[in-house]
C-alpha cells in the first residue's frame, strides 16, 4: 500500500498554505525581517522554510505587502523571518500571507523516504511505531 501524509497530498492537488488574522505584526527593527503572529498560528497554517510567499494586508505600510522568502519558522507559530525588508507596524490590519504556487521539486524538496517493518500506522500522519 501506497499513502501520502496529508500535507503532501495537499501540495500534490495544488492547495496553498494561508492564514488570514488580524494577530500578524510586522518586525524590521533588528535587520532581521520577522512577520510575528500573537495567535501563534503560522506553523499549524503550513509555511516552511523555502515558501516563496504573498503578503498583503498591511495598510499601516503597504511597504510590507510583497512576495518574498520564508527562511525561518518558529515551530510554536509566533514568528517568520523572511528575506524581504519590512517596517514595523502593528497587529490590528486583516494581513493575509499565501504561499506561492509550488513546483513538482519545491513540494518533494527535503523529502524523505523511510521504510519501517512492523505493524502499519493508522494513516500517513500517525506516528511511526
Amino acid at each position: 500500500m501506497f499513502k501520502l501524509s496529508t500535507n503532501l497530498r495537499n501540495s500534490l492537488m495544488g492547495k496553498q498554505d494561508t492564514i488570514t488574522a488580524i494577530t500578524l505584526s510586522a518586525d524590521g527593527t533588528t535587520g532581521e525581517y520577522f512577520i510575528l503572529d500573537s495567535g501563534n498560528g503560522l506553523f499549524t497554517a503550513g509555511f516552511r522554510p523555502g515558501d516563496t510567499i504573498t503578503i498583503s494586508g498591511f495598510t499601516g505600510v503597504p511597504a510590507n505587502n510583497q512576495i518574498t522568502t520564508v527562511t525561518k519558522v518558529w515551530s510554536d507559530g509566533s514568528k517568520m523571518q523572511i528575506a524581504g525588508a519590512l517596517v514595523d507596524d502593528s497587529a490590528g490590519e486583516s494581513v493575509t500571507i499565501t504561499s506561492c504556487a509550488k513546483t513538482f521539486k519545491d513540494i518533494f524538496r527535503n523529502g524523505v523516504i523511510r521504510v519501517y517493518s512492523g505493524t502499519e500506522p493508522a494513516d500517513a500522519d500517525a506516528d511511526e511505531g
